[in-house]
C-alpha cells in the first residue's frame, strides 16, 4: 500500500501520460504534496504509453491502477483527474475529495459530474462547461518551462531562413497534406523547409528544436489551451496557426497570426504573409516571448494555492 502523508494521499490519474494536460495535473499534485503534506500516488492508465513520457518528474510515488485505487482510497485522500478520463467515472466511487482540472473539451463525451471542484484552463473551456453543464468554473492557465530553454537562445535572425516547425494533433497528417495542397495552389513558388517533431521527443529537445527555427505552424483544430504554440512563442519562434478556440494568449497581428479551424485558405494566406515579411516575423517573435513570460510556474503555483486554500485547509 502506498504511504500516507499527514493529510492523506493525492491520486493523480494518468500522471505520467506524455502530454501537456496530464503533466499539468501531475504538477498540480506536486503542489498539493508540497503545500498540504499529501503523498503523491500516480494512477497508471496505459503502462506502454507512460513508459515513453517526455517529461521530467520531481516526485515519484508508488503507482496504482484505477482498480487498486478504488480498493485502497479513503475519505482523507484527494483525487486529481483530467476530463479525458471521464469514461471511467472515477468521481462516482472515490470516497475522498475530488478535483478536476478541465483542460480540454474534445477528449470526453460526458463529463464526470461527481467531482467536488472543477477548474478550467481557459475562457473557451470555462464557457463550454457553463453552456453545456451550467457550472461556473474559475480559470487557471497552464505554465511553460522557461528553465528548459536552451542557453543561449538563438536570435531569430540567426536561425535558418524559412525554416518551419509544424505542430500536429488529431488528423495531423491529413490536415498537413490538405494545407500544403492549398498553399501550392494559391501561393505558388512559396518555398520553405518543414520539420515535424516526433511525438516522443523529450521536452527539452522539443524546445531546442523550436528555438532552432524561425517559424511555428500549428494545425490543431480544437484546443482547451494549446501549450505547444505558447512554447513556440517562449522560444521566440514566430507563430501562425489555428487558434483552436482555447488560446487566451493569442493576439492576432500582435504576437501571432491565427484564424479559426477549418479555414485552411485563410491560414495558408497567413503563413505566406509571415514567410514573406521578415520585419513582421521578427516583431511577432519578440512579442511572443513577452507574452509567454507571463505564464510561469510561480504564477501557476500561486494561483492554485489561492484557489485550493478554502478547499483543502
Amino acid at each position: 500500500m502506498a504511504g500516507v502523508g499527514r493529510r492523506g494521499r493525492v491520486f493523480v490519474v494518468g500522471a505520467h501520460i506524455p502530454n501537456g494536460g496530464t503533466y499539468m495535473a501531475y504538477q498540480l499534485g506536486r503542489i498539493v504534496c508540497e503545500r498540504w503534506g499529501y503523498v503523491l500516488v500516480p494512477v497508471e492508465i496505459d503502462p506502454k504509453e507512460e513508459a515513453h513520457s517526455v517529461w521530467t518528474y520531481e516526485r515519484h510515488g508508488p503507482k496504482m491502477t484505477l482498480r487498486e485505487m478504488s480498493r485502497q482510497a479513503g475519505r482523507g485522500d484527494l483525487l486529481i483527474c483530467n476530463p479525458s478520463y471521464s469514461s471511467h467515472m472515477p468521481g462516482l466511487s472515490f470516497p475522498g475529495r475530488k478535483l478536476m482540472y478541465v483542460q480540454g473539451v474534445n477528449t470526453f463525451e460526458i463529463l464526470d459530474g461527481f467531482f467536488d471542484k472543477y477548474v478550467a484552463s481557459s475562457t473557451f473551456v470555462r464557457d463550454f462547461i457553463f453552456r453545456t453543464y451550467g457550472m461556473t468554473l474559475p480559470i487557471i492557465a497552464p505554465f511553460v518551462h522557461r528553465d528548459h530553454l536552451p542557453n543561449p537562445l538563438p536570435a531569430w535572425e540567426d536561425r535558418p531562413e524559412r525554416s518551419v516547425v509544424v505542430g500536429l494533433k488529431s488528423h495531423g497528417g491529413r490536415f498537413l497534406d490538405h494545407f500544403c495542397s492549398i498553399l501550392e495552389r494559391e501561393h505558388p513558388g512559396l518555398e520553405f523547409s518543414k520539420t515535424i517533431p516526433s511525438g516522443n521527443v523529450p521536452h527539452r529537445d522539443f524546445l531546442k528544436r523550436l528555438s532552432e527555427h524561425r517559424y511555428f505552424l500549428w494545425l490543431a483544430a480544437v484546443e482547451g489551451f494549446g501549450l505547444p504554440p505558447l512554447e513556440a512563442m517562449m522560444c521566440g519562434t514566430a507563430t501562425a496557426g489555428f487558434h483552436g478556440c482555447g488560446g487566451d494568449f493569442f493576439r492576432h497581428g500582435e504576437n501571432s497570426l491565427v484564424c479559426g479551424y477549418p479555414d485552411f485558405r485563410r491560414l495558408a494566406a497567413l503563413l505566406a504573409e509571415l514567410l514573406s515579411d521578415d520585419s513582421l516575423a521578427a516583431a511577432l517573435s519578440g512579442a511572443g516571448r513577452r507574452t509567454a513570460a507571463g505564464y510561469t510556474f510561480e504564477n501557476f503555483e500561486n494561483a492554485w494555492i489561492e484557489e485550493l486554500g478554502p478547499f483543502l485547509d
